[in-house]
């Protein structure tokens, strides 16, 4: 079977798949059913208190959530559970809009003859995003009281922005791709990178 040529620019691939994230950066209608994680119960808290930690997305970075309860002796066992909750909150949520993104590489770039361009859009794609959320520190965290029983909540909020995310996915790509591959879809590095540059800033603009 002849490989299908398609003459969506690769820039323009990527760049609808992170418009979708747009989706996550709107407030609910019902903001009872917004957070990820079920609203945690700790004593000193009222009904009507935020969660501490807890934010909703906006079009500029994508938010994490993570909570832990344990003994207060292992507070940076209490912190680092709680990181590490909050970037799978985050992993979680890119999670669709990776999976159209890997679908879109292998049916755009895949073909009968064995070529592994595709997939090392993916794997290149899988790299960069777990390189930004493993880097992503956090930008607020909060120690609920210490219970009768020497236990504690830790409350974690993470943010990775979603230029970076893009910068990063575009670079890796570009990195592990060899000439030939990027001659074999059209790939032009610094064409690529200006056509997601202004993508990903139109984007901006329109959901302020």
């Amino acid at each position: 079977m002849n490989r299908v040529k398609l003459f969506l620019p690769t820039a323009m691939l990527i760049a609808t798949a992170f418009t979708l994230l747009s989706c996550a950066s709107k407030p609910p209608l019902d903001q009872a059913s917004a957070p990820a994680v079920p609203p945690p119960q700790y004593a000193g808290t009222d009904a009507t208190d935020n969660i501490p930690c807890s934010e909703f997305d906006t079009p500029e970075y994508l938010t994490g959530f993570g909570e832990y309860m344990g003994s207060s002796a292992q507070f940076g066992l209490l912190v680092q559970n709680s990181t590490e909750r909050a970037k799978q909150n985050i992993l979680q949520k890119l999670g669709a809009h990776v999976q159209g993104l890997s679908t879109t590489f292998r049916s755009s770039y895949g073909s009968n003859q064995g070529s592994d361009v595709a997939e090392k859009m993916v794997n290149a794609t899988d790299i960069a995003i777990n390189k930004v959320i493993s880097d992503a520190r956090a930008v607020c965290m909060k120690q609920g009281p210490i219970g009768a029983d020497g236990h504690q909540r830790v409350f974690v909020g993470l943010r990775i922005y979603k230029e970076e995310l893009e910068k990063s996915v575009v670079n890796t790509i570009a990195d592990k791709l060899t000439d030939d591959e990027k001659r074999s879809i059209d790939f032009e590095e610094k064409r690529f990178r200006e056509q997601h540059k202004a993508a990903f800033e139109s984007f901006k603009e329109e959901n302020k």
